[in-house]
């Protein structure tokens, strides 16, 4: 467990770039290999109506938005999301709460995950996510008396907004990682993360039996249904990618799995495309690359100015290693199928967004880290 040294002289000075130029490879990487199949999936999806490349477009639209909200977070002092940490967590519990509204939520493969607002598509877990690492970390810093009751709290209001209302599933276990990880982290006892652990496996359990879609995607991961035309469809299709693609990869845009093959090719799947086109050379380099910005951020944990950006970094650490580690398994046969995208890769504004606004705040975290 990590303790805090308060003696340590805090002097600010530059961020730590490489944090950042880690998170623009994988997002340059993720833009490239979107350009190399988004014509053939719009191609696909269109009955050959439409071969345009939007996927590519929209995510080039997203990451300068995206850019934008990391300058901006570089430069805000990170004490300030203290101040605003509950208005945080309450707009994300609204747009969170909007996926009730007919007309506005979709639902797609048995989850509401977005809400649609003219002509602006977004998933507010996205939000969420970065908001209860806001307020989680404001709350241990300021009463770490009470953690155990703040993050008994904080997981509930998980499972209410995202599990129940949203039928995520996968997204509401990277959010309880999350949270597991500040209040270890804050110093929580062995026994009491335990208990929680053990009360959380028990719920979902609970909520994978009464979902259909869920408990055939874990029957076909424990290998109780492996119907290649039906629940194990998806991770046949990943795996075939992956195996074609030997140690060299069919080289950019060669892909044969998105051809109608492999669901959510640009998506969910994007390492299992990868994979197919790079080869197992190209998705060890990706793997490193993650594990290296995971590695360079946690540095920022030891060195962190207060609790409160300690829980901070903790947090987006963790959110980016689980959420990485879910989606990659996932495509491996590790884990069963969540519909998690991969950080800064996938296509999807939302996620790329928020992740690189994360990104911008452990940059300005790190201009006041310990000497």
């Amino acid at each position: 467990m990590i303790q805090s040294t308060n003696k340590s002289r805090i002097v600010r000075h530059k961020p730590d770039y490489l944090i950042a130029i880690l998170a623009f490879v994988l997002t340059a990487i993720g833009l490239v290999v979107i350009y190399s199949i988004g014509s053939s999936i719009r191609f696909n999806l269109t009955n050959g109506q439409d071969q345009a490349n939007i996927y590519f477009k929209q995510q080039v639209i997203s990451l300068l938005i995206g850019l934008t909200g990391l300058l901006v977070a570089s430069q805000i002092n990170y004490k300030y999301y203290k101040k605003f940490a509950i208005p945080i967590l309450i707009i994300g519990i609204i747009l969170i709460s909007l996926l009730l509204v007919e007309g506005i939520a979709q639902n797609v493969n048995g989850a509401t995950r977005w809400l649609s607002i003219g002509p602006v598509n977004f998933q507010p877990t996205e939000l969420f996510k970065l908001a209860i690492i806001i307020y989680l970390a404001r709350q241990l810093s300021k009463n770490p008396d009470q953690k155990t009751q703040i993050t008994l709290v904080s997981i509930i209001l998980v499972f209410l907004l995202v599990t129940l209302l949203q039928r995520d599933l996968g997204s509401s276990i990277i959010l309880i990682l999350e949270i597991l990880s500040i209040y270890w982290i804050s110093g929580a006892k062995f026994r009491e993360v335990s208990l929680i652990i053990g009360v959380l496996l028990a719920g979902t359990v609970l909520m994978i039996a009464i979902e259909p879609f869920r408990l055939r995607r874990v029957l076909t991961f424990l290998g109780e249904s492996t119907d290649p035309s039906g629940a194990g469809y998806h991770i046949q299709q990943a795996l075939i990618a992956l195996g074609s693609g030997s140690i060299t990869g069919r080289g950019l845009g060669n892909s044969i799995q998105i051809f109608g093959y492999l669901p959510e090719a640009h998506t969910d799947s994007i390492f299992a495309v990868i994979g197919e086109q790079l080869g197992l050379i190209g998705s060890l380099v990706i793997g490193s690359i993650f594990i290296f910005l995971i590695l360079r951020s946690t540095r920022l944990i030891n060195k962190a100015p207060d609790d409160f950006a300690r829980f901070m970094v903790i947090g987006i650490v963790s959110w980016i290693a689980f959420q990485t580690l879910m989606n990659i398994g996932a495509m491996v046969g590790l884990v069963p199928l969540t519909g998690i995208p991969l950080p800064f890769i996938s296509y999807g504004g939302s996620n790329l967004i928020v992740n690189l606004v994360a990104i911008g705040i452990l940059l300005n975290i790190s201009k006041y880290t310990k000497a």
